[in-house]
């Protein structure tokens, strides 16, 4: 063990041929690539099921409205929520969607009047 020598890259990289070389170089970039693929799919599909999650709790809370009750867990399990906690998704809900649409409403407004104010002043362009 004591005779045993780890070799640098530099060393092994000097010493080889030039085959060698551009196989190293091709592994290293497709280790690189495939580094790249590996996080670009986990992040879309973590959205993706993020996405598909909130939007089923959307339908899920909005359908069952009218047949949520509050009272009997037992005989009725299936319908059966705690009252706070479904008016609280609810209404969370909504005003999720009514300050959305004030934001896009809101950016769409600063955007306009950037607009209108370079159509008006052509020495700002």
């Amino acid at each position: 063990m004591d005779n045993f020598k780890f070799k640098t890259i530099k060393s092994v990289f000097s010493s080889a041929g030039i085959i060698s070389k551009i196989m190293f170089i091709i592994a290293i970039l497709l280790l690189i690539f495939g580094l790249a693929w590996f996080v670009a799919v986990s992040l879309f599909t973590l959205k993706f099921l993020l996405y598909n999650l909130i939007e089923q709790g959307n339908i899920w809370i909005f359908i069952s409205r009218s047949n949520v009750q509050y009272t009997n867990p037992i005989g009725f399990p299936n319908t059966y929520c705690n009252h706070v906690a479904y008016l609280t998704g609810f209404w969370s809900i909504i005003v999720k969607y009514i300050f959305g649409w004030i934001a896009i409403c809101r950016l769409n407004c600063s955007v306009c009047s950037d607009i209108r104010e370079i159509l008006n002043n052509p020495d700002m362009v």
